[in-house]
């Protein structure tokens, strides 16, 4: 995964640990960043890196939480919370990102991921 972000030019790409697979789990809350809450039997974790300057903006810390869930039999959706604690005129900007990943029937017909 650090390659990802790596090739898009990020510093200090920082990938927390999966967290909170299951329910009783209240001591991993304690062990994350305090700017989110721990959902109950989803495992989530922390991402946080550094997007290079543009031409319009100064380089910019990112914090991106990161929540897995499986979507049926063939693949899983992964949702990330992004937000840049410094954004200029705010006090901070906030995305929500949906990536679904599944397996599915390729042109051969064997299983390719999608």
């Amino acid at each position: 995964m650090p390659a990802y972000y790596e090739r898009r030019g990020f510093d200090d790409v920082q990938i927390g640990e999966w967290e909170g697979t299951n329910s009783s789990d209240d001591d991993s809350v304690g062990s994350m960043n305090d700017s989110f809450n721990l959902l109950s039997g989803v495992p989530q974790r922390l991402v946080t890196y550094t997007m290079p300057k543009t031409a319009l903006l100064k380089s910019q810390k990112v914090n991106e939480v990161q929540r897995l869930t499986r979507f049926g039999d063939k693949g899983f959706v992964l949702e990330a919370t992004i937000s840049t604690p410094n954004a200029p005129y705010g006090r901070d900007f906030e995305a929500d990102v949906m990536y679904i990943v599944y397996r599915g029937v390729g042109g051969d017909g064997d299983d390719d991921v999608v």
